[in-house]
């Protein structure tokens, strides 16, 4: 029964994932676009959390120990039905109601705008819910890896701390240290931690985005060269959707003898940084048409939008192409990353306009 109970919550998160690939942009765009209003998609099912709340379960226990907004998480994932079974044999490691009140603050959104982003609260329910069974602090080895429901893994840190033993659990770009452990909740265990984790692929805004990642560090470093793209990267609530070429497509194009003249130049390097951004947070691939184009930040200038579909129709690739006559089309090979209010888009080259 515990087996099917963890099978059903991997397929609720699956479900839940593949609702924040299908959902509607989260913030209109800043200036007119030539995108049609998109229907709203179906979301996960959401339950009171005073209704049926079975009183052996991992719910009961996030209820009675005021762990409710991480509940209210995990609704919004549609993980309630798992949750509020008294067989889930799951650890939970969960963030205090204040934790993620400043995780939503940093990231420049309200709680209601938190919870409402789709795949913001799938990303982060999933890394704090550990599925390969019930795990007690006594049980945590210093060193080991605890796979989780989104399917990366958080490491355990044993340590010191005040001349006072410590368990901290580290995840792809921050870490937390448990507070109380052990709570019972049903055939499962809940730690109270006083962060919320991330993993590698939500960040409060885009300067941490850029600036995490190597493969995003040559164009990180020109947008922090200029005062004005910097001080736009750093605010949260920041809303573009920003296709960055990876560092090996970067070094290709500073290799080219025309480059030297944009990226000698403080103006050009910045009209250059402006043509990869189009206005307002668009999920791909259902934030643009199959074959469009979008204004950037660069006035006058446009992107074009082309997906290609598989064989078998199921799965497909993205490609951009720059406004120019002469520009191959880049695509998109990793997409998605939150970065506060705005998404950031990997490509395997870079978008140079016709004029700069």
């Amino acid at each position: 029964m515990a087996s099917r109970k963890l099978a059903a919550l991997a397929v609720l998160l699956a479900a839940a994932g593949a609702v924040a690939q299908t959902a509607p942009a989260v913030t209109a765009p800043a200036k007119p676009a030539a995108a049609e209003a998109k229907p709203a998609a179906a979301k996960p099912p959401k339950y009171a959390l005073s209704d049926k709340v079975n009183p052996n379960s991992p719910l009961q226990a996030l209820i009675a120990n005021n762990l409710t907004v991480f509940a209210k998480v995990a609704n919004a994932s549609g993980l309630i039905p798992a949750l509020n079974s008294s067989v889930t044999e799951v650890t939970i490691f969960a963030p205090t109601n204040g934790a993620i009140a400043r995780l939503a603050e940093q990231m420049g959104m309200t709680p209601s705008e938190f919870l409402g982003h789709q795949m913001l609260v799938d990303r982060i329910a999933g890394i704090h819910i550990h599925t390969n069974g019930s795990v007690k602090a006594a049980a945590l080895k210093n060193g080991a890896k605890l796979h989780t429901a989104r399917g990366g893994d958080l490491t355990v840190n044993l340590t010191t701390i005040g001349g006072k033993k410590a368990t901290i659990l580290e995840s792809a770009q921050n870490a937390a240290a448990v507070i109380k452990p052990d709570i019972k909740a049903g055939n499962s265990t809940i730690h109270v931690i006083d962060s919320v984790l991330l993993p590698n692929d939500v960040f409060p805004n885009l300067k941490a985005a850029l600036s995490f990642k190597t493969v995003t560090k040559p164009i990180a470093d020109l947008i922090l060269k200029d005062p004005k793209l910097s001080k736009a990267a750093a605010d949260p609530k920041t809303a573009i959707t920003l296709f960055v070429p990876t560092d090996v497509a970067t070094n290709a194009l500073v290799a080219k003898p025309e480059a030297k003249a944009i990226l000698g130049s403080a103006d050009s390097t910045s009209k250059l940084l402006a043509h990869h951004a189009v206005p307002g947070a668009r999920i791909l691939p259902n934030g643009i048409k199959a074959s469009e184009k979008l204004p950037t930040l660069l006035e006058g200038t446009s992107v074009e939008f082309e997906k290609v579909k598989s064989k078998d129709g199921k799965t497909g690739e993205i490609f951009v192409t720059a406004d120019n006559d002469d520009a191959k089309p880049a695509k998109v090979v990793k997409m998605n990353i939150i970065a506060g209010n705005s998404y950031l888009n990997l490509l395997d080259g870079a978008l140079v306009p016709g004029k700069i």
